[in-house]
């Protein structure tokens, strides 16, 4: 598989895919998706506008790589993406012409609404369990977020809502993770990337944190990534971003 975003992409390959034993590559320049059907999952790790190469011509948003990226999940490619990575695969212009094959459309978090006190109450609810990616989640909430409130909203057309952000009152506020099924592919969306819970805890795991991580390795697997033989696994536990080591 390929992973691109820095620095987060590190507490993934610490986390899931050292561990896990899969192979992978980090891309230090932007892949052209002309190059994706090397790769069994394309990993795409916001915050993504520091790798270089990102030129007009390797973004989605024009109609010979859009071919390229759906003609990719139409042949059975898996492609991961968290937090606002698909804006920045098309440079922040209209995200709208993705729809097809992110399966959702997103706008900006409602000012008029208020989440009470400001206090970080809003958690994660687990909406479908029969999911290959949250069938082994045992809970139905997790705390999987680090903002008082979402930047911004989604709103699914194709796409499968596997699990969804709630207020401290239960209600509704976005989806967090969804799939879009394209041809024999998927498209995974995360609300976040592994590292933004972690960086919450100090860098120290808990039961939750392990949940998502599992939960992103659970969609990695559907593409049957290569595995490394003979590695032992490894356990990491990262500092939070931007500290020093």
């Amino acid at each position: 598989m390929a992973i691109m975003g820095y620095p987060t992409y590190k507490v993934t390959l610490q986390r899931i895919l050292i561990p896990e034993n899969i192979d992978s590559r980090y891309c230090e320049e932007w892949l052209s998706p002309k190059d994706y059907p090397r790769f069994s999952t394309i990993f795409l790790e916001a915050p993504l506008g520091k790798i270089p190469g990102r030129s007009a011509e390797r973004m989605w948003d024009n109609s010979v790589s859009e071919a390229k990226v759906e003609a990719y999940l139409e042949s059975g490619g898996v492609i991961i993406l968290t937090a606002r990575a698909f804006s920045e695969v098309t440079q922040g212009r209209d995200t709208g012409k993705l729809a097809a094959l992110l399966g959702f459309t997103e706008s900006p978090f409602p000012e008029s609404k208020e989440i009470e006190g400001g206090k970080a109450a809003c958690r994660v609810r687990i909406v479908n369990h029969n999911s290959p990616a949250t069938a082994h989640l045992g809970k139905k909430e997790y705390d999987w977020l680090a903002e008082a409130r979402p930047r911004f909203v989604i709103k699914t057309t194709t796409a499968e809502t596997l699990a969804e952000i709630i207020d401290e009152h239960g209600e509704t506020l976005s989806p967090f993770i969804t799939v879009n099924k394209v041809g024999r592919g998927e498209v995974y969306w995360f609300g976040c990337s592994l590292a933004t819970p972690y960086a919450k805890r100090g860098g120290k795991p808990d039961e939750d944190t392990e949940a998502y991580a599992q939960t992103i390795l659970q969609a990695i697997l559907e593409s049957h990534p290569a595995r490394l033989p003979g590695l032992k696994k490894e356990c990491w536990d990262p500092k939070p971003l931007g500290s020093s080591r």
